[in-house]
């Protein structure tokens, strides 16, 4: 997952650089490891696959969470979840109408706070 905006208006107030703080249920440590900071890097095409690049979950940890702590109040206009290519060697720039078929998520509920609730 990313928080991110394709618009240089937009900023990414998830990334760690912003003050962002991703944690998560369960981190895999297979090759160089999947940590959950991956999920707000700013790579949307997953390029880093091998060197810390992607965040997954250990495989007995399913259901898994990922939660994303701000640095205060934030404004959030848009939320983009992006998902590991089927191409996962040499990804493309994702696009709203690509797909998948073998890696990448297939169910997921994307939550968020108000302040209240």
């Amino acid at each position: 997952m990313l928080i991110t905006a394709d618009s240089p208006f937009l900023t990414n107030v998830a990334s760690a650089a912003n003050g962002g703080a991703a944690t998560a249920s369960s981190e895999s440590t297979n090759w160089a490891g999947f940590p959950a900071t991956a999920t707000t890097n700013g790579d949307r095409r997953g390029l880093n696959i091998t060197n810390q690049g992607v965040w997954s979950t250990a495989s007995s940890g399913f259901p898994a969470w990922l939660q994303v702590d701000f640095n205060g109040s934030k404004t959030i206009s848009e939320i983009d979840v992006f998902t590991e290519q089927d191409n996962y060697t040499s990804p493309s720039e994702p696009t709203e109408t690509m797909t998948f078929s073998s890696y990448g998520l297939t169910g997921y509920e994307v939550q968020y706070w108000n302040g209240t609730a």
